[in-house]
């Protein structure tokens, strides 16, 4: 499904003399500290070439308690959804999110804030896992909270300005990069699966390496709308 959704081979060919059989291995880890030091201080799970690291709580999370559900959510500025989440027990996020790196190594070389951007991207609102069980799900605002029927969608919240945390974390404030983050949630929540094979695919082959580039490639994969391009290079940028 992840492969399909941007069209490309469900076969990965690493093209490695240490990997013949271009499996994929698993590292799964019950030491944080082991972990941390494979994967740098603070991380909590790493992807390399044809390998992940992930930790074993990701796999088998601690099991909860009668009526007891994890609480997942998402910050938007001064706004935060949160809801409750039941998964089956192989349905496993993490192992899906670097699953996704491993499937990114396909494209142009390109900078750590893309890549990670890239990943929420093309994962967006996959339905990866059946009978996932969603209740609760709130939207708190400084003023009131509001019960709504499904979580948000990652692409709506960050097709504007505030990001969500993580975006925001991504572009660091920095312009360009918002305008590059929120131009391709606006195209993946407007064009679908269509927009992120096409981006997906201009990736593969056009340079992407700073963000000027990377902002032309999104340019080329909304068909160099006048409109996109008057977003993604306002005459102050100077990065952009």
């Amino acid at each position: 499904m992840m492969t399909n959704n941007v069209e490309t081979s469900p076969v990965l060919v690493f093209d490695s003399p240490s990997n013949p059989w271009n499996l994929i291995y698993i590292g799964v880890y019950d030491s944080k500290a082991d972990l941390e030091a494979d994967c740098g201080e603070g991380a909590s799970a790493c992807a390399g070439l044809y390998g992940m690291s992930i930790p074993e709580d990701a796999i088998k999370p601690p099991e909860l308690g009668p009526g007891e559900t994890r609480v997942s959510g998402i910050w938007d500025g001064t706004t935060f959804y949160y809801w409750s989440v039941q998964l089956p027990d192989d349905c496993h996020p993490v192992f899906v999110h670097e699953y996704q790196h491993i499937i990114n190594k396909a494209l142009q070389p390109h900078s750590s804030w893309l890549e990670e951007t890239l990943v929420w991207l093309f994962i967006g609102d996959l339905e990866l896992c059946a009978n996932v069980q969603y209740t609760d799900i709130y939207k708190s605002t400084d003023s009131e909270i509001v019960r709504l029927d499904a979580p948000p969608s990652d692409y709506e919240i960050n097709s504007e300005r505030p990001l969500d945390s993580f975006a925001d974390n991504a572009a660091n404030k920095d312009p360009c990069r918002e305008a590059i983050i929120m131009q391709m949630n606006r195209g993946a929540l407007s064009m679908g699966q269509a927009y992120l094979r096409k981006l997906f695919g201009l990736m593969r082959t056009e340079r992407i390496q700073e963000d000027d580039s990377a902002a032309r490639v999104v340019l080329q994969a909304n068909d160099n709308d006048p409109g996109v391009e008057a977003i993604l290079t306002p005459k102050n940028w100077t990065t952009c």
